[in-house]
């Protein structure tokens, strides 16, 4: 069948009380999920999976049993180096308790290529607020505070793929504050534990980190692990508990190629 499928909006309806998802798409195109309130799920809140011009908006999102939203889209092969767009994005959404039952799982997650996230406040969740993988996706104008609550060794905003040709995103003016952090070491639970505001972990390269706000983090404002081609600038962090910047290699024998 080569007719599209998709073009179908869910507008102003109230979910909740759901094993799993409770919007799942998969290979569908311009599908809408707008001012919608999502709760008590099972899983996560809204499945968007392989599609294009998908659009998650204006949504209320809380008690989550895993993640908020996970969305992916648009094509990469960066042996030939050619990448194709999704279009989709995840703007203004209000999302927060997230996490209930799968403690490690983020709020929003995005994989592939094209896609955006921004204006959404984020709070109160258990492990990362933003984590992403691809190129070309961009992070913007989100407010994320209070995450990290039972988890460690993350960040408000995380990009980790393990992969060196994930590149060209950004992540730029975003405020971040008070984010947490909980790690159990030698029996005892330690708060405020190596959690920083954005993380760029495992060879995630080529990304801009610009423009933000950032300020009350633990470990520190922002954490560059193993990477290359990434450019910090015009940043604003304050009041980190160690490091305003903190850049780590693999160290030696470890290096990726």
């Amino acid at each position: 069948n080569s007719e599209p499928i998709g073009y179908v909006t869910f507008r102003n309806l109230t979910i909740e009380c759901c094993n799993r998802a409770a919007f799942f798409n998969w290979h569908a195109h311009h599908i809408q999920v707008i001012g919608c309130t999502i709760r008590n799920t099972g899983e996560h809140s809204v499945m968007s999976l392989r599609g294009k011009h998908n659009r998650i908006a204006g949504c209320d999102i809380y008690d989550t049993g895993s993640m908020g939203v996970y969305m992916s889209g648009g094509f990469r092969d960066p042996h030939q180096g050619f990448y194709r767009d999704c279009y989709s994005e995840i703007d203004n959404n209000y999302i927060r308790h997230g996490g209930r039952i799968r403690r490690g799982t983020c709020v929003i997650d995005i994989l592939g290529v094209g896609i955006r996230v921004s204006h959404n406040l984020i709070h109160d969740c258990s492990r990362t607020g933003i984590h992403a993988r691809g190129n070309r996706n961009v992070i913007e104008y989100n407010h994320i505070r209070h995450v990290n609550i039972e988890t460690s060794d993350a960040a408000a905003i995380n990009m980790c793929d393990r992969e060196l040709s994930n590149h060209d995103s950004k992540i730029r003016y975003n405020k971040i504050h008070d984010v947490l952090g909980l790690h159990l070491s030698m029996g005892k639970w330690e708060p405020r534990h190596f959690t920083f505001g954005i993380y760029l972990d495992d060879f995630t390269s080529g990304v801009d980190i610009y423009g933000n706000l950032i300020y009350r983090t633990p470990r520190g404002g922002i954490f560059i692990h193993g990477n290359q081609d990434v450019r910090v600038f015009n940043n604003v962090v304050l009041d980190a508990d160690k490091d305003m910047l903190f850049l780590r290699r693999w160290g030696r024998g470890l290096e990726f190629e």
